[in-house]
């Protein structure tokens, strides 16, 4: 994954490179821990990473045989129930899980992160109106952005009115993704239509067109050489969950050993601050652009049915997808679809050395293609780093 800083000059973004921190792996922390408690020189801290170690390392048979041997009563370390409950749902113990979160909050009824995680489980058991009491503390008292799925809750259950006046009283709790097109549903549902249909401009905020390339020489055989370079990334690399692929393979995008990755990502931060910079002053989209972000970049390849079911990006700002390959079957195959405000949705071909550019919450899929051609493409998104930015804009 290409991690970069960017900061607006004007409405333009200054990309510059931003170092990523070595850091130990799950597995290595947990052997520092180990080795901490054979010594006997283990605090309640080590056992704490210990557990969060062996969670991310997926050894949760181990991590539950820890905390089985090293209990701690419920509530007096949120931090280690936390952690529990995580590994708990990663071992299918929902309804352990909630118990524990349950008894936790008996004893700290307010804190926000055991708050959070009673919530979030209640949603996905199919008990939102449960929850709606936890996710408005979160919102009121929370300095962490709701999920989408907390989001979309309170647009079920609370009043249009009172969650737009949320919206702008407490922006930076609803990730940029998600809180415009929270803004269009209630806009919609309290009648307010034209400035609803101001966000989903399709014709003024959505960029097709060939991505410029430095002086590379045969630009097919650039594209074939961050193929080869994907594939093996997608051989080795890790493989991300809860993901919208269907029918194919995701894969991060280390740039380790890379040489062509890198040139085509920043070919496409110098269009993405081409197309900042082109934003129509007064629109909305263009006052949500942050002050600082990072350039989060994934590859993904669609086999013969494969496609991406329905979704938007709830983290980022502006999101997009260079082909590198496309099907040559029919000019819908694999091709990118993005609903509008008129009766028919913007199907957008797939062709190889084509960039997209669209807001990160627009929703959009992909139709199946029947080719043995696989269809190949650099996905992204441009999310908003408050951290380089201070005060960022929301």
């Amino acid at each position: 994954m290409d991690t970069v800083a960017a900061t607006a000059i004007a409405r333009r973004l200054c990309w510059t490179t931003r170092p990523t921190a070595a850091a130990l792996s799950p597995k290595a922390k947990a052997a520092a821990c180990r080795a901490a408690f054979a010594r006997g020189r283990a605090t309640p801290a080590t056992g704490l990473f210990l557990l969060d170690a062996l969670f991310k390392a997926g050894a949760f048979d181990e991590a539950l045989a820890f905390a089985g041997d090293n209990p701690r009563p419920e509530g007096t370390d949120p931090a280690w129930d936390i952690s529990l409950i995580h590994i708990l749902l990663a071992t299918g113990q929902k309804a352990r899980a909630l118990a524990q979160a349950e008894a936790a909050l008996r004893v700290v009824p307010d804190h926000i992160g055991l708050l959070r995680e009673r919530a979030e489980m209640l949603i996905r058991l199919n008990r939102g109106a449960e929850a709606v009491a936890d996710v408005v503390q979160l919102l009121e008292r929370g300095d962490q952005a709701l999920s989408p799925l907390m989001t979309r809750l309170l647009m079920e259950h609370k009043d249009p009115a009172w969650l737009l006046a949320m919206l702008d009283r407490r922006p930076a709790l609803f990730l940029p993704g998600e809180a415009p097109l929270t803004r269009v549903q209630c806009l919609l549902a309290l009648g307010r239509t034209a400035e609803a249909l101001d966000w989903m401009d399709v014709d003024r905020l959505l960029l097709q067109a060939p991505l410029p390339l430095p002086v590379i020489g045969d630009a097919d055989l650039f594209r074939r050489a961050v193929v080869d370079e994907i594939t093996g990334a997608a051989a080795t690399g890790p493989k991300p969950s809860d993901v919208s692929t269907l029918g194919g393979v995701q894969t991060s995008v280390p740039l380790d050993g890379m040489t062509h990755m890198p040139v085509l990502l920043a070919a496409i931060r110098a269009r993405i601050d081409r197309y900042a910079d082109d934003l129509p002053a007064d629109h909305p989209f263009t006052a949500m652009m942050p002050r600082a972000a990072t350039l989060q970049a994934w590859s993904v390849c669609l086999g013969p049915g494969g496609r991406q079911a329905p979704h938007t990006h709830p983290s980022g700002w502006l999101s997009g997808v260079f082909y590198l390959a496309a099907p040559e079957v029919d000019e819908t195959a694999g091709a990118l679809v993005i609903p509008t405000t008129a009766d028919l949705p913007r199907t957008l071909v797939p062709e190889a050395g084509k960039l997209v550019l669209f807001p990160s919450y627009f929703m959009h899929t992909t139709l199946p293609h029947r080719s043995g051609q696989p269809r190949i493409c650099v996905a992204f998104d441009v999310v908003p780093d408050h951290a380089t930015a201070g005060a960022g804009v929301p």
